[in-house]
């Protein structure tokens, strides 16, 4: 779950204090406080651990058009946590907040394609998403773009971009892709 870029809730009585200031905000329409306050309740960061509470404020700002929140909600929907299990649902919260730009909702999304979750299988959309959030700077879109040229999923397969890819990913501190190129390697020296 993502709060907001600049969260800054981090000690517990502070964390107390900027609740009630959210509360007060979220109260009032401020749709990023609303998506921050929905984060709170989902973390129990200044209030109990609540995810009920933490989908409704998503709802809110989600229903006004505020991505994170959108992408926050679809979560919530694909792991059922604070509400029912509906991957639809899931899917449908993911691509409003990928149409709108968001890179994690693009690259989950591009994940909900690639494994058939909550939609139909399909490759080609999949790393359609996957580049969508690459240009964005998604690190996991760097790693599922790498391996999908690794395997040929939903591209030619070109294990040269695959190495671009997942070397780029791995040099943003992406583990599993430094994993992957040290297979590369092994495979590479035959050993």
């Amino acid at each position: 779950m993502r709060a907001t870029k600049e969260s800054a809730i981090k000690s517990p009585p502070r964390a107390r204090i900027v609740v009630q200031q959210l509360l007060y905000a979220a109260r009032h329409g401020v749709r990023s406080a609303q998506c921050r306050l929905g984060y709170c309740y989902d973390a129990g960061m200044g209030v109990k651990r609540n995810r009920k509470m933490a989908v409704k404020w998503y709802r809110k700002a989600a229903l006004r058009g505020y991505p994170i929140a959108q992408s926050n909600l679809a979560m919530c929907y694909r792991d059922g946590r604070g509400i029912k299990q509906d991957t639809r649902r899931a899917v449908f919260w993911y691509r409003k907040a990928a149409q709108q730009g968001d890179p994690e909702a693009q690259c989950d999304l591009g994940w909900c394609y690639a494994e058939g979750v909550g939609v139909r299988k399909s490759p080609t959309q999949a790393v359609y998403w996957f580049r969508k959030a690459v240009r964005r700077g998604n690190t996991k879109a760097l790693f599922n773009l790498g391996t999908a040229y690794s395997n040929g999923f939903g591209v030619t397969q070109n294990l040269s971009r695959a190495r671009y890819y997942l070397s780029w990913a791995a040099r943003r501190g992406h583990t599993k892709a430094r994993r992957v190129l040290g297979q590369f390697s092994k495979a590479r020296s035959g050993a």
